[in-house]
């Protein structure tokens, strides 16, 4: 989001919200390969453009990747710089999902917005690109009056 917003002459900030060390939720185990209850790191992101709030991200980590990711994120403020630093890896996007969706209320409350608006909803699986493990998942909810998404498959047609 950041490399799109400054294209386009806007300010994209990330701020770090939380970052927690809790049980791996049964829903993201198969992501990442892991048992339910894998020990690994929720970190919590919201994003503006500008001063308008934009998108609330959760983002999981497993512990044994990164030990002290709470301190790694602070002084890079990049995941993937810390992936790639401190694990180790090349993270690669392995799977990705788009939809428009209902957020759960914690998420409406974040944003700001209504209890019944729909707000684009960007699932993903990074995986390292050498070895293939998963590495990373993440769910983006994203304002759709501050968020324009753009979804593209396979290569673009000649001329494009």
């Amino acid at each position: 989001m950041a490399r799109d917003g400054r294209g386009g002459g806007r300010h994209p900030r990330t701020v770090v919200r939380g970052i927690d060390v809790l049980p791996l939720p049964a829903e993201h185990a198969p992501a990442l390969g892991l048992p339910a209850g894998t020990p690994c790191h929720r970190l919590v992101r919201q994003s503006y453009i500008d001063d308008l709030l934009a998108a609330r991200v959760h983002e999981w980590v497993p512990v044994e990747l990164v030990a002290d990711l709470d301190l790694a994120v602070h002084a890079a403020e990049s995941l993937d710089l810390v992936l790639r630093q401190v694990a180790r890896v090349d993270p690669v996007r392995a799977w990705c999902r788009v939809s428009l969706d209902v957020p759960p209320p914690a998420v409406c409350a974040a944003l700001q917005v209504e209890p019944s608006r729909p707000v684009w909803l960007v699932e993903s699986v990074s995986r390292d690109a050498t070895s293939g493990r998963p590495v990373m998942c993440s769910r983006s909810w994203m304002r759709s009056d501050a968020v324009r998404v753009v979804v593209e498959l396979g290569s673009p047609p000649d001329g494009e």
